[in-house]
């Protein structure tokens, strides 16, 4: 707030014929770098206080769950424990490391802003109060909701993480041994690669155009991932 007083005090001196400012300009910079450094310096401490914080805590959360019984792990997915260990020490994040050099940032300016109107015009100062006031109101019955909801969105959220890491530990079995009903489907849409069909004749092995002519049936045919998977046709390309 320091320049945009400076501005006004500077304003004022100069429509009553005074054009000494420089004091004011001097002392509205130092204030200016000032208030850089300190939101620097606040960010640094609060950011290495976080890495503290975050450390200790899942130091701890290991202790415990390295003492825990293999039946509690058995009755849950690896989600939960990747959750409470990875995601919920990481949203502490916001919480140490910015939510008080940023909540600082956004009061002090409007505290000097209405201390400021107030020794300044107090009519004014009433009136610049009035969008700050509607604006608490609005945002009070938007997230009047939220203290219901949030519960809900936690536990979506712990299911989310369980089935992404059961997901990715599932790929490989998935990838060997595939899932239940794709061969069915794809041979439902592609008849012609089924094994009764795509033969070439009765107790015949096929030749290599029918083998290649097979193969690029059963690439162009089907776009699920277990036809994509499939063998690149052989050389010589589709005739």
């Amino acid at each position: 707030m320091a320049p945009l007083i400076a501005v006004v005090e500077i304003s004022r001196r100069l429509l009553h014929g005074d054009t000494d400012v420089w004091p004011i300009i001097v002392v509205a910079l130092a204030a200016l770098a000032v208030k850089q450094l300190g939101t620097f310096g606040a960010g640094v401490l609060t950011h290495l206080a976080d890495i503290r914080v975050s450390f200790r805590i899942r130091r701890e959360l290991l202790a415990k769950l390295r003492r825990l019984p293999l039946g509690w792990f058995t009755d849950r997915n690896s989600g939960i424990v990747k959750k409470t260990v990875e995601d919920d020490v990481a949203a502490l994040h916001q919480l140490i490391a910015h939510s008080v050099v940023e909540v600082t940032a956004a009061a002090v300016p409007v505290v000097v802003a209405i201390g400021y109107l107030l020794a300044v015009d107090w009519r004014m100062a009433l009136i610049s109060l009035v969008p700050l006031v509607a604006g608490l109101v609005v945002y009070q019955r938007a997230m009047a909701g939220a203290g219901t909801k949030y519960p809900e969105f936690m536990a979506w959220l712990t299911r989310l993480s369980g089935a992404a890491v059961e997901f990715v530990n599932g790929i490989g079995v998935v990838k060997a041994f595939g899932t239940p009903g794709w061969p069915a489907a794809a041979s439902r849409r592609c008849p012609e690669i089924s094994p009764a069909s795509s033969s070439t004749g009765r107790g015949r092995r096929p030749g290599p155009r029918s083998s290649r002519r097979s193969c690029c049936r059963r690439r162009a045919c089907s776009s699920s991932w277990w036809a994509r998977a499939a063998p690149s046709p052989p050389p010589g390309g589709c005739r």
